[in-house]
């Protein structure tokens, strides 16, 4: 379905990087809105700025408040918030008081998407010859934009709650590829490489941004890698010690890791996985976390079914999820 289960609640995160808007900046940086699910709102237009995240349970973060200036002189406000419990929740009429005289033009501010300052540049690597390799540098080519709406399958849409239908469509990855550095951006779906593959052997690294400590463990760094499109392996930041299948390095709410191997935010971390068709090892920072594990159906957001064309092979896809994740040395071997 395309809208998360409202008995579940939403938890409201203000987006680091647009925490100086003038719409949230003197709101509290986290808030329980209570009853009601998100929405699924990816992808957002290429002119929208993100300004709040919300997080059903586990479900991947949606966008739930955005501005979009299409032209210099736009000013559009939207929030996918607002069941009737909302409105009893002063974070939420704060918001939209807030945003009402954002739109009669008074104030701006807030960072553009992807912005980035201070990254530590990635260690340079050197692809096997035999590799095939999916990015070192860019531009960004060879891979592909995908969303909820789009094919192939991730999930099961309600077209009733779909709230992306008839929008702008998007056919190319739309992550900027700065030198190196590839860098996930939150709100604007996920990529995934053109090439696919049988049983091989994925080396990837990955840098967790540096998050205020306000950001919740629920999307800290949160993002993923899906093996042949289908099964994703969880990159996040330290992870509630009650729910071990969500840590980085967990195939995604299915297996915990063997042993705690992440690194600390802002390092770069490295990141390969055997897949055979059937079963998967994976190592993290040169321990192995996952040996031999057998896979069979997707995880959750992974695709529930490949195009016949593809003849049982899968794409890499790197998922963009709540927070700008940067990835750098990409590449396969068969």
């Amino acid at each position: 379905m395309s809208h998360a289960p409202n008995q579940q609640g939403t938890l409201a995160v203000v987006h680091p990087p647009a925490a100086s808007h003038p719409i949230v900046r003197d709101l509290p940086r986290v808030t329980e809105m209570g009853y009601g699910g998100t929405y699924n709102a990816v992808p957002l237009a290429d002119t929208a700025t993100p300004l709040m995240f919300g997080k059903t349970g586990e479900l991947p973060a949606e966008p739930v408040a955005w501005v979009n200036r299409y032209t210099p002189s736009s000013r559009v406000f939207f929030s996918s918030l607002g069941s009737a419990e909302h409105f009893e929740v002063p974070t939420f009429t704060q918001l939209l008081r807030n945003a009402i005289v954002w739109c009669l033009g008074e104030g701006d501010g807030g960072a553009a998407p992807g912005e980035s300052a201070g990254v530590l540049p990635p260690p340079p690597r050197r692809p096997p010859h035999s590799a095939t390799v999916l990015f070192t540098g860019a531009p960004l080519t060879g891979w592909r934009h995908w969303d909820p709406g789009r094919q192939p399958p991730g999930m099961r849409l309600d077209r009733r709650a779909e709230s992306t239908a008839g929008g702008q469509r998007f056919d190319a990855g739309r992550w900027p590829a700065a030198g190196n550095v590839l860098t996930a951006v939150p709100g604007y779906g996920d990529i995934y490489s053109e090439a696919r593959f049988g049983a091989h052997r994925l080396h990837l690294e990955f840098q967790l941004p540096q998050e205020p400590e306000w950001v919740p463990g629920t999307v800290r760094g949160t993002g993923g890698v899906f093996v042949a499109g289908r099964y994703e392996i969880e990159l996040r930041g330290p992870a509630p010690e009650s729910a071990p299948e969500y840590r980085c390095g967990a195939l995604n709410g299915l297996k915990a890791p063997d042993v705690d191997a992440v690194g600390a935010s802002g390092t770069w971390q490295e990141l390969e996985v055997e897949y055979d068709g059937g079963r998967l090892s994976v190592w993290l920072n040169g321990s192995r976390i996952h040996h031999d594990v057998v896979v069979t159906e997707p995880t959750p957001r992974g695709f529930t079914e490949l195009p016949e064309a593809w003849q049982g092979k899968g794409p890499l896809r790197l998922q963009a999820d709540a927070s700008p994740i940067r990835f750098a040395n990409i590449w396969v071997s068969e």
